[in-house]
């Protein structure tokens, strides 16, 4: 069985680190497997990326041609993380053309892969839920809109007051060519299948759960006070650590809620001072709050230098107002850390409510400093950093992950087989 990827990313975002670690389960179990990228991998000779220049050429355009120019006509747009995928690329067929039992798509979007190819791959496909974007008119996230549910139209993230705008068209598009079409979807959250299931996109889909899973030899426990000496944080402080994808930018990730969490905080201790701890896009201003000390890890891409930073920090908090299943909340709890996020999408599917972090009330800032607090009370009990690690080794373990998506591959190419035969 060969096993074919596709992803516009390998290392930019969560859902190409996803899906970059699966490519890594597969081969640690012996499967021949390759993933498909917009860009490719460099050095990794599985991740393949345009062969052409005119193709690495498009693959650094199809963002703003796709994205970009349409949401021009919409200057009142509050994102411009909203994707059409309307245009016409040749990922299909540079896919088929590495021959593979089952394609396994990814996040695909920035102009990566139109409404229109999916249902003409010619072996079975599988399509991981990273976001909400499959159930919606263009949207990565709803951010508590319903129209989702009945077609879209008069979109908010567009700013758009027309019934029959982009987001109308896109979500149309996708139930006309996805509505029968036979792919199996995995969601990594059971909160998010069941969002699926509720679209009149997918209603009629199979969807299966299966969380994203993590290297727990890379990501694991490494002494507090070791850590903080590499990294150069003080040894006695109170460090709360917050890292995402997109930063300190991005309102869904919520970290201003944090910053005015942490702003009102007294610490239980005169002795022991609150730092703060950040990686992923940020900035000097965004980072200012004039009341802790702020370390800046900028953007990291190395994980050993991620697995020193879960490890010399006391709480890692997710603050996002609307999330699938963060890996870096998992990542926190591989190395022993706790979580504090709201209780909102998947998150309390990975936190265990004061035993491996806390579930703080949806968009609720007292609530979120209740749980820093709670984190800054168990900082140095050994039980809690143990039923971190014992969750992340039970639920998230990449090898337990790889197994159940092999399980899931042989079943639909079975399927597909046994269809085949019958005709």
């Amino acid at each position: 069985m060969t096993v074919g990827l596709v992803s516009t990313y390998h290392n930019r975002g969560g859902a190409a680190i996803a899906a970059k670690r699966l490519l890594d389960g597969l081969e640690m179990a012996g499967v021949p497997c390759w993933m498909m990228t917009a860009r490719g991998g460099g050095a990794h000779p599985a991740i393949k990326g345009p062969n052409s220049a005119s193709g690495r050429l498009y693959s650094r355009a199809g963002p703003f041609l796709d994205k970009l120019w349409p949401l021009k006509l919409y200057p009142g747009r509050t994102t411009n993380e909203f994707s059409p995928a309307l245009l016409m690329t040749g990922t299909r067929r540079r896919v088929e053309k590495l021959h593979s039992d089952v394609v396994h798509l990814h996040w695909v979007s920035d102009g990566f892969l139109p409404i229109t190819a999916v249902p003409r791959f010619r072996s079975p496909v599988v399509w991981t839920l990273h976001d909400m974007w499959n159930i919606t008119g263009g949207c990565h996230y709803t951010m508590g809109c319903e129209r989702f549910l009945d077609g879209c139209g008069k979109c908010p993230q567009l700013g758009s007051m027309n019934d029959r705008d982009l987001s109308w068209f896109v979500w149309h598009r996708k139930r006309n060519y996805w509505g029968t079409m036979a792919c199996t979807y995995v969601s990594p959250s059971r909160w998010l299948a069941a969002e699926a299931k509720r679209s009149p996109i997918l209603s009629e889909a199979r969807v299966e759960v299966i969380p994203n899973g993590l290297d727990l030899s890379v990501f694991h426990p490494i002494d507090r006070r070791e850590a903080r000496r590499i990294l150069r944080w003080p040894e006695r402080a109170f460090m709360v650590l917050f890292g995402a994808s997109g930063g300190t930018r991005d309102p869904r990730k919520g970290f201003q809620l944090l910053s005015r969490a942490l702003e009102g905080m007294q610490t239980r201790s005169t002795e022991c001072e609150c730092a703060l701890a950040v990686f992923g896009q940020s900035g000097e201003s965004e980072l200012a709050n004039g009341r802790h000390p702020v370390y800046d890890l900028g953007t990291v891409h190395d994980e050993k230098t991620l697995c020193l930073a879960y490890s010399a920090a006391d709480v890692f908090v997710a603050p996002s107002l609307q999330d699938n299943l963060p890996n870096t909340v998992v990542e926190a709890l591989a190395c022993g850390t706790p979580g504090v996020g709201f209780s909102v999408g998947g998150l309390p599917e990975i936190v265990k409510h004061r035993e491996t972090g806390f579930l703080a009330k949806e968009g609720s800032v007292e609530s979120l400093r209740e749980g820093i607090l709670w984190a800054q009370g168990v900082k140095d009990s050994p039980s809690i950093r143990e039923a971190c690690r014992e969750t992340a080794e039970r639920d998230f373990d990449l090898k337990l992950s790889a197994k159940r998506h092999l399980n899931l591959y042989e079943e639909i190419i079975e399927m597909a087989r046994n269809s085949c035969g019958k005709r």
